[in-house]
């Protein structure tokens, strides 16, 4: 009759420990590219969504609430917006609308000392940021011009929206309404 092993061999056993020694590298190399590609993607989807969020709040708000571009002094009886056929946009920080009604508002980048982002906000009668801190803006800037005297203006808006060294351009044109 032949003898019952209840144990392994030495060499099962190196053997073994050699083979997980090569796969459990690979297991936690593989693990880690796809945790950096998963950071990557959630990055470009905030910066995505933020950058979205910003051009529909801008859009929204010049399109139905804009009068006017005023400029800096908040003087509502002139339009800074030149008459030009072929535009050839020249590019400020901030930009001063009046409203329907007449109450003025600006809409203009923020900006922080590192480590805290720069974000844009809305200042009217209170401050509004239309981005929050996970992502940070930079080149946000206006243009306007007119096509017409007395036509509506057409606001052009630039800016970059970047988290984790991802980032998007973004460039966005709105026609106001003339009330």
């Amino acid at each position: 009759m032949g003898t019952v092993r209840k144990s392994f061999t030495f060499i099962e056993l190196v053997v073994t420990i050699g083979i997980v020694a090569f796969i459990v590298p690979a297991i936690f190399g593989v693990s880690y590219v796809i945790f950096r590609q998963q950071i990557i993607l959630n990055s470009m989807m905030e910066v995505k969504r933020q950058g979205d969020n910003i051009a529909q709040a801008v859009k929204t708000s010049l399109s139905t609430n804009a009068r006017k571009i005023i400029g800096a002094d908040l003087n509502n009886d002139v339009d800074i917006c030149p008459v030009i056929t072929t535009p050839t946009p020249t590019f400020f920080p901030k930009l001063y609308v009046e409203d329907s009604v007449g109450n003025n508002y600006s809409l203009g980048l923020e900006t922080n000392p590192e480590p805290t982002p720069n974000r844009i906000a809305s200042l009217g009668a209170s401050l509004t940021y239309l981005t929050n801190q996970d992502v940070s803006i930079s080149n946000f800037a206006f243009s306007c011009y007119k096509s017409t005297l007395g036509g509506a203006s057409v606001v052009t808006t630039k800016y970059t929206v970047s988290k984790n060294g991802q980032s998007l351009d973004y460039r966005l044109k709105v026609r106001l309404n003339t009330y």
